[in-house]
């Protein structure tokens, strides 16, 4: 996957899947999804993976990857191509849009999703929950 395809994946993330990103990071989707995507959501994501803020779209989405994966114990050592990888962390952490996921939309205000420490704390339950509705988004509706 290219850096330009990644874009085109992220660009076909739908609505509803962007406010329920939003959501989960704690931010106001008022206006233009799209723009609150590429200039709000993803930045923030990539603070939350402690990625380099020159991370490249391609790589944020390897990066949701290797986070889902380490948190539910996946091996990324036994998995020796992308594909592969892939199909296991999904079939492991998809559970359509998050349906049993230790943080519930209603469990953590949004006032709270301010607050760095809570963040961090929280920070891969809400890493795998925004991957559900990432992934599913874009590969299963």
């Amino acid at each position: 996957m290219t850096n330009t395809e990644a874009i085109s994946l992220w660009s076909k993330l739908q609505d509803d899947s962007v406010e329920q990103i939003a959501f989960q990071l704690g931010v106001e989707a008022d206006g233009d999804r799209k723009r609150i995507l590429f200039e709000t959501l993803i930045p923030r994501l990539i603070a939350m993976l402690n990625l380099d803020q020159s991370t490249g779209y391609r790589d944020l989405i390897f990066a949701l990857y290797e986070s889902v994966a380490q948190k539910n114990k996946i091996n990324q050592f036994e998995i020796y191509d992308f594909k592969v990888f892939k199909k296991e962390v999904e079939s492991k952490c998809l559970n359509l849009k998050g349906d049993g996921n230790i943080l519930n939309d209603a469990q953590l205000p949004r006032i709270l999703k301010h607050s760095n420490l809570l963040l961090k704390t929280f920070n891969e339950d809400i890493i795998e929950k925004i991957f559900q509705y990432v992934i599913y988004d874009l590969y299963y509706r």
